[in-house]
Order: C-alpha cells, then sequence, then structure tokens
C-alpha cells in the first residue's frame, strides 16, 4: 500500500473511499447520539434531530465530509508544494486521524468545520507574493467565520490566519483590518436577527459566555486509546523533526506554508485544549495539521519494508481504537 500512496496514482482515491465506507460503515449498528452543546453548533443545531432520524444521511454526509477534507488537504499539499513529490499520503493521514477520533459515527459539526478551514487557507496561501490580495484575505477571514457558525470553536482558528498573514505578507493594516471585517460579517448579521426577535443578550450569553467559560475535559482511557496514543505519539515525534527540517530547507514559499501547518497545530491543540467535551469534537480539528506532517514522514521514509511496517502499525492501532470506541471488541 505505502508504494500505492507514494506513487501518486489516481487508484488511491478508490482506496480511501473504502476506507472511509470501512470506517463508518459499523455506525449503523450503534444508536445516534449527539452529545456536543448547542453552544457549539449555532447553525448545526436544528439538523440534529433530521439526523437522529435518518442515520443513514447523516452516516453519508459524514463519509462525504471526511473525504473532501482529505482530497482538499491532499489538493492543498500539492497545489502550493508542501512536499517533494506527488503523493496521497496527505489524504490518507487525514481519514486515518478522523476515522479515530471519538465519537465521528455521527456527523460531527468540527468535522464540516475542518472543510471550512481548508477552504479559508486555499484563499490565505494564494496571497504569497500578490500584489493585490484583500479579496482573498476577506474571504478566508470569512469563511473561517461561517464555519464558526457550524462548529463555533473554529472562531479561535482565526489567529492562524493572522500569523499566515504575517509570515506570508508584509504587514499591511488595511487587510488586517479587512480580515476583522471578514470574522464579524455573519455575526452581525445573526445579531441583528436576535436583536430584532428580541433574543440578543440571552444569545450573546448563551453562545460567548457559556460557550467559552462552560467546558470540561473529557477523554475514556481504554487500552485501545492508550496504544494509539503511544504510537501515534511515536510518529508524532517523528513527523514533528521531518517537519521541522522541511521548515528549513526547499523552496522559501513551500518553507512558510510549512511553518503555518505548524503553528496552526500549536492553535488546533489549545482549542483541544480549553473547549468542551473534548472526546467528542475539537480532537476532529487536529486532523488538518497531522495529515501535513504524516504525510511528508511517510515520503521520506527510504526503505519500502520500513514504511509498509510503519504504515500498517499506523493503521492497525486506528482500527483497533475505532473498534473499541464502537464496542464491537
Amino acid at each position: 500500500m505505502l508504494q500505492l500512496f507514494k506513487s501518486g496514482r489516481v487508484e488511491a482515491y478508490l482506496v480511501l473511499l473504502l476506507l472511509g465506507i470501512l470506517a463508518w460503515y459499523p455506525a449503523l449498528k450503534v444508536p445516534f447520539f449527539i452529545e456536543i452543546p448547542a453552544k457549539q453548533m449555532i447553525a448545526y443545531g436544528g439538523f440534529v434531530t433530521l439526523f437522529s432520524q435518518f442515520k443513514v444521511l447523516a452516516l453519508a454526509i459524514a463519509i462525504i465530509a471526511a473525504l473532501g477534507g482529505a482530497v482538499l488537504a491532499n489538493g492543498l499539499s500539492e497545489t502550493y508544494e508542501m512536499r517533494t513529490k506527488p503523493n496521497h499520503f496527505t489524504a490518507l493521514a487525514y481519514l486515518l486521524f478522523i476515522t479515530v477520533f471519538p465519537h465521528n459515527h455521527q456527523l460531527n459539526p468540527a468535522l464540516i468545520g475542518n472543510l471550512f478551514i481548508l477552504g479559508s487557507w486555499w484563499f490565505v496561501f494564494d496571497t504569497y507574493r500578490e500584489e493585490k490580495g484583500k479579496g482573498r484575505v476577506f474571504l478566508s477571514a470569512l469563511l473561517l467565520s461561517i464555519g464558526s457558525l457550524v462548529y463555533f470553536p473554529l472562531l479561535m482558528y482565526f489567529v492562524v490566519l493572522l500569523i499566515a498573514l504575517a509570515i506570508l505578507r508584509p504587514f499591511n493594516w488595511r487587510e488586517w483590518c479587512i480580515a476583522i471585517i471578514g470574522l464579524l460579517l455573519p455575526y452581525v448579521y445573526l445579531f441583528s436577527y436576535y436583536y430584532f426577535d428580541n433574543r440578543l443578550i440571552e444569545k450573546l450569553h448563551y453562545i460567548f459566555l457559556e460557550g467559552i467559560l462552560d467546558w470540561h475535559w473529557k477523554f475514556q482511557f481504554t487500552y485501545s486509546n492508550i496504544a494509539f496514543l503511544f504510537i501515534g505519539g511515536l510518529f508524532l515525534l517523528l513527523s514533528l523533526f521531518v517537519h521541522v527540517g522541511l521548515m528549513s530547507t526547499g523552496k522559501v514559499k513551500a518553507q512558510k506554508y510549512l511553518t503555518i501547518v505548524f503553528f496552526s497545530l500549536l492553535v488546533s491543540s489549545l482549542i483541544v485544549a480549553i473547549t468542551q467535551n473534548w472526546s467528542n469534537s475539537a480532537s476532529v480539528m487536529l486532523a488538518v495539521p497531522l495529515a501535513f506532517m504524516f504525510g511528508n514522514f511517510f515520503m521520506q521514509i527510504k526503505s519500502v519494508f520500513f514504511g509498509e511496517i510503519c504504515l500498517w502499525l499506523l493503521i492497525a492501532a486506528v482500527a483497533i481504537a475505532k473498534m473499541q470506541l464502537l464496542d464491537l471488541l
């Protein structure tokens, strides 16, 4: 399988589709539930009842969102030359991490949020060495803001956008103001609606105050989760080592993009640490930066035999953790 994804052949996407279906199919045997608070789902809560009644539809959308994120991440990596050769490891790594994160046998709003993160990156990455980038900066911020209506903690990802602007472009206060305008625009319309509906104060308190401060850490340490964390942590250290090395070699623009990915890992980890129901939602956001890091790690492995062992070891850890999660073991 290593050679298939290393070659960049189209057949790799068929394998990804099969993996996606296999990962979500067991969920049909598990009762549907939503534990993520409505505070994190301003534009998502209304669909919970529909999804609970039509579980197959929810799972189909979840698979499409996961595969869509994998394709977007792989496209970003190729378009902006964040990898040395064409390959599909970024897509594979994204799908694996999306699969293993707890409670993804439902349509997780953070899974949809990742699509907005990746879409935002397409626009902001495209501003590098562009004279007129204000429109792309606005669209990048707007996508993050719209995504935060689906999954509220995504709002904190705006920090990554500002870091990206600082790395990719000379400081221009107009562009930063435009980014803030793009971020605030959807909320201006949202709060205008709440104002005319006489619910503005209630919603401000409910969405922001309770949504940010009312959090708790929640993770169930099973043997399979511990095994995955150990194996995943080992690969993470190796991937970080490779990633940091790539941040200082190769083309300058690729170095800048990889630096943004590194900071996005730090911001995603912070969001995971402070948001509600860690095991249910925010961990999904880690899949975005980790996909690029693990993808480049596997691409840098010279030995086919060692690479195959590492890849199958990671897949086995993900499969065991997933089956334990779904009570299939």
